[in-house]
């Protein structure tokens, strides 16, 4: 009886035994593979989609193309631990920016005012740590400041309870 005669069943139990070709890995020789593992890819070639051989500072694709070979990671960093670096690198930059924005907001006018202006006036990554290190530190105001501001603001509430006094004094004589 052959194979086309036998019952559907049947004939798939029959060759369910048999290991087919496609099943079966392939062995390779424990060798050196053919390609070898780069740590990152230029961004030319990750746009291309299409191998980098990760030489530095140009790759041969790169440099047989005439195109610009930039890499988001260090030499000798990973794609992952480069992103990894960026992540921390804008965390620390969004944090810094909410730390001025809280300074913004809790300073009297003239001292927000003061940082509004230093801020327009710096380049973000080199001026901006001393910026928000000054911040830091004048968390809470200068003693001498205190004393140069208390006369005068005593003068000011004298200045006015004697004029409430004028002119309550003047109501009650009238």
């Amino acid at each position: 009886m052959s194979a086309s005669s036998l019952p559907l069943a049947n004939r798939s139990a029959g060759q369910m035994g048999a290991p087919h070709r496609s099943q079966r890995s392939p062995e390779r020789p424990r060798g050196k593979s053919k390609r070898t593992l780069i740590e990152s890819a230029c961004t030319a070639c990750q746009k291309r989609k299409s191998r980098c051989d990760g030489q530095r500072p140009s790759c041969s694709r790169c440099k047989a193309l005439h195109t610009d070979c930039e890499y988001n990671a260090e030499a000798g960093e990973s794609r992952w631990s480069a992103l990894r670096r960026k992540s921390n690198m804008l965390e620390r930059e969004r944090d810094e920016a909410r730390e001025l924005v809280a300074a913004l907001h809790s300073r009297t006018e003239s001292e927000a005012q003061d940082i509004y202006n230093r801020v327009r006036s710096s380049t973000f990554s080199d001026d901006m740590g001393a910026l928000i290190q000054e911040v830091r530190d004048a968390t809470s105001p200068r003693p001498r400041l205190q004393q140069q501001l208390r006369p005068h603001q005593q003068h000011q509430d004298a200045s006015l309870h004697q004029l409430d006094w004028q002119q309550q004094h003047a109501q009650q004589s009238q």
